[in-house]
């Protein structure tokens, strides 16, 4: 009897290989590049301004169309999530000094 299937771990995707079309002139000109972006996020129902000085995104080399995959979402939600807890500790220390400078009657 054959032994069943089984794995040790999370099964491996490969990549789709460049170019790919795109989506916006249908040209098969898409190709990962590392660019600097800045976009707004929603985190924990709050904006916040996240920017990347080195974000590797698919882009058309003809219209210059971004093609968000799922490695280009994963740096954005990384980002937005590090300014999300920055924010929380500023916020943080500026209560507890308020807090500190209130006289206790």
């Amino acid at each position: 009897m054959p032994e069943p299937l089984t794995s040790s771990g999370p099964a491996e995707t490969r990549a789709r290989p460049f170019p790919w079309f795109c989506p916006k002139c249908r040209r098969q000109e898409v190709r990962r590049e590392t660019i600097p972006y800045q976009c707004q996020r929603l985190h924990d129902g709050r904006q916040i301004a996240v920017d990347l000085a080195s974000f590797s995104v698919p882009r058309c080399g003809h219209c210059g169309e971004l093609v968000f995959d799922y490695e280009a979402e994963e740096q954005l939600k990384q980002a937005s999530v590090k300014k999300a807890i920055a924010m929380d500790s500023n916020v943080l220390e500026k209560v507890s000094k308020d807090f500190e400078q209130q006289e206790v009657p």
